[in-house]
């Protein structure tokens, strides 16, 4: 018999608090890695937030913009390509092969979403939404995902100035564990003989190579 899901007003309180736990410790640590060890190009806090701050009503926003709601269309996509010192190479003809192919690059790849994930993105969300009735790990992805999407959203309408494609990179993970749900259950059953064909298991090798291939057309030289 499935359990029902009810609203708990405990876990809500305990699931905002960790929340703001996570908000707090991340910027803190970001500022303290990044501004602090890595480029100490500003003397204190203060300065660096409202440097941050002058820059919300910037016009011209850099090169690579994109929208939250590009995100799911894989729109714009973006080079990422680093140019040793001194090298005499035409960016604009130049794809993104990496050092171990021409050894004028530092790094060069595509920022750009496997499109064997967008595809499904939409789906495996109401996938787990479905499941999370009675399956808290679901419902966990199911939160994480829309969450942090929303997030995205509300900040767009803030600060439209600088979103990029690259932030879609932290939701991807809830995805990746709906399609091992939903997959992994169906080539269980079939292993187990609840399926007579075995074609849900010829699927996910199918779908698990085409991902490599795809994620190493966009990766040739991963960093």
């Amino acid at each position: 018999m499935e359990r029902k899901w009810i609203f708990d007003r405990q876990r809500f309180k305990e699931g905002v608090l960790v929340s703001i736990v996570f908000v707090v410790s991340t910027i803190v640590l970001w500022y303290v890695f990044e501004w602090i060890i890595l480029e100490p190009k500003f003397p204190d806090f203060f300065t660096r937030v409202s440097g941050m701050v002058s820059r919300l009503g910037i016009d011209r926003p850099a090169r690579g913009r994109s929208e939250p709601w590009q995100w799911l269309i894989n729109q714009p996509p973006t080079r990422a390509i680093g140019v040793m010192s001194g090298a005499n190479i035409d960016l604009a003809s130049l794809s993104p092969v990496g050092p171990l192919f021409n050894p004028h690059l530092e790094y060069a790849y595509w920022i750009q979403i496997n499109w064997l994930l967008l595809l499904v993105t939409l789906p495996i969300v109401a996938y787990l939404l479905y499941r999370s009735i009675s399956d808290e790990a679901a419902r966990l992805c199911a939160t994480w995902w829309i969450g942090s999407y929303f997030i995205w959203l509300i900040i767009r309408f803030i600060y439209r100035g600088l979103t990029y494609l690259f932030y879609y990179l932290p939701l991807i993970p809830p995805i990746v564990i709906g399609i091992s749900f939903f997959l992994g259950e169906r080539v269980h059953k079939e292993a187990s003989g609840g399926f007579k064909s075995r074609a849900w298991t010829i699927a996910t090798i199918i779908y698990s190579i085409a991902y490599l291939f795809y994620f190493f057309y966009l990766y040739p030289v991963p960093i």
